[in-house]
């Protein structure tokens, strides 16, 4: 008996060291230059054969099996232009049953990122590609991933078409450029290409000036669809409560020409609008200095 009680002590004894070194070790060796280097050309190569695109990342910085820092996010579009980049980036890994559960991600953290929406020689959004990649039925398309406790810093976003309006005054939706975009996300989950996101709070500002200084809203985006449940927006001069709220086209190039083929649906519960903000999307209104309750 009591040799059967020294060999459970030694088991267990090597299996705490293990668990408490192995992860120390690892993470020691992730800061050897051909380590480090190997981890970064792997994990590169594995997104760019998963997403059928160019993905290139500057390092990566493993701490104990759990938190990754990433620093130079690369992803390229099909025509070799940037579609995501990110500065640095902070995630810690919940899952790594990818196969059954999906990537499940918490804590992540952005900052200095970039998203670049372009609308490609062919008519179609340069981020379409990769989307249809998400949601085909083979097994690199059953993409699954789900993200808690988000939040992102300094970000821009661009949507660019191939030919502007170029208004005198006012927002041009040929050529939005969102910039210092701060936000908190509770949840964000991929499926398939189906986006949901739980917004607690997003700040930014829009190159034709207008502002905004907090929006929250339960949003999913699928095919053609952006749905948007306990939406709330304030601005400067501005404040709208819309309990749902939805854009309903039948695909993505419905909205090229978006006044005919995307119909609107939603009801108001609290809205406080001001002509000045509502004159970057209505010129005509900007001097009118009025604000409607409702």
């Amino acid at each position: 008996m009591r040799k059967v009680t020294k060999i459970l002590v030694k088991v267990l004894s090597t299996i705490i060291l293990l668990s408490i070194f192995l992860p120390v070790a690892i993470s020691l060796l992730l800061h050897v230059g051909c380590v480090q280097n190997f981890v970064v050309d792997r994990a590169a190569e594995f997104a760019s054969e998963y997403l059928g695109a160019r993905v290139s990342i500057g390092r990566i910085d493993l701490r104990l099996l759990s938190t990754v820092n990433v620093e130079d996010f690369y992803v390229e579009d099909y025509n070799r232009d940037t579609l995501i980049y990110a500065r640095t980036a902070q995630t810690r890994i919940s899952s790594l049953n990818i196969v059954q559960d999906g990537l499940r991600l918490s804590a992540s953290r952005a900052e200095g990122a970039k998203v670049y929406i372009r609308e490609l020689p062919s008519g179609e959004l340069n981020i379409r590609p990769i989307v249809e990649r998400l949601q085909s039925p083979n097994p690199k398309g059953n993409f699954r991933l789900f993200m808690d406790d988000i939040e992102a810093d300094n970000v821009v976003f661009a949507y660019e078409r191939l030919e502007h309006r170029n208004p005198e005054y006012g927002m041009d939706y040929f050529d939005m450029r969102i910039e210092n975009i701060s936000a908190r996300v509770s949840s964000l989950s991929v499926v398939k290409g189906r986006v949901d996101i739980d917004i607690e709070r997003l700040s930014a500002r829009e190159k034709c000036g207008i502002t905004i200084d907090n929006l929250t809203s339960n949003l999913w985006i699928d095919r053609g669809v952006i749905c948007f449940e306990d939406f709330s927006l304030v601005t400067p001069n501005s404040s709208i409560v819309i309990p749902e709220f939805s854009l309903l086209g039948d695909n993505w190039d419905e909205y090229k020409d978006f006044i005919n083929n995307v119909r609107m649906v939603g009801n108001v519960a609290d809205v406080t609008l001001s002509t000045e903000d509502l004159g970057y999307f209505a010129p005509a209104l900007k001097d009118w200095n009025v604000v409607v309750h409702h």
